[in-house]
């Protein structure tokens, strides 16, 4: 891959709390979950994403993250 501003979108770290709303965006979401486990929601039903686990998605429906353990660590690629 080439990595450069605008076509991949690459960051790691921790969940910033529960999203309050459901969002969407015109890519596709990459999640690879290093450790812990993170809860999503699409269009109004539930995934849980575990450690070792990789979540990837069209970003144009509406998602978000509802619920995740304390020690989760993971990265988001927005392609």
């Amino acid at each position: 891959f080439n990595i450069r501003q605008g076509v991949l979108s690459p960051r790691a770290g921790e969940p910033n709390g529960p999203m309050h709303t459901p969002h969407l965006h015109g890519d596709i979401e990459i999640n690879f979950v290093l450790s812990g486990a993170i809860e999503y929601t699409f269009l109004g039903r539930s995934e849980r994403v575990a450690a070792g686990s990789i979540a990837m998605f069209w970003a144009g429906f509406p998602h978000r993250y509802c619920a995740c353990d304390e020690n989760t660590r993971m990265y988001w690629i927005n392609v």
